[in-house]
């Protein structure tokens, strides 16, 4: 695992930090899906939209795009439902 990491870390020391974005984002669980996000400023629903380069959630929500930095994303059946 240790080396999986390194491996990864030289990957960005050699500017491939977009290769390796795209790459994580395609092992996403739930992108396009209702989910549900837990933050300490209470629960959002929508869509999850995308996930940004520094780990930030996109959420799509009635009251347009979200940008999450922390919390509990919630898939299935517990998700939002009718977003």
């Amino acid at each position: 695992m240790l080396e999986g990491i390194d491996a990864a870390y030289d990957r960005l020391w050699r500017g491939e930090g977009d290769a390796i974005h795209a790459a994580w984002r395609a092992r996403l669980a739930g992108l396009g899906d209702a989910v549900r996000v837990e933050t300490a400023a209470g629960a959002l629903t929508g869509r999850f939209a995308d996930v940004e380069r520094d780990g930030a959630l996109r959420l799509l929500t009635a009251r347009g795009s979200e940008r999450i930095l922390v919390g509990d994303v919630i898939l299935g059946p517990r998700a939002a439902t009718g977003v």
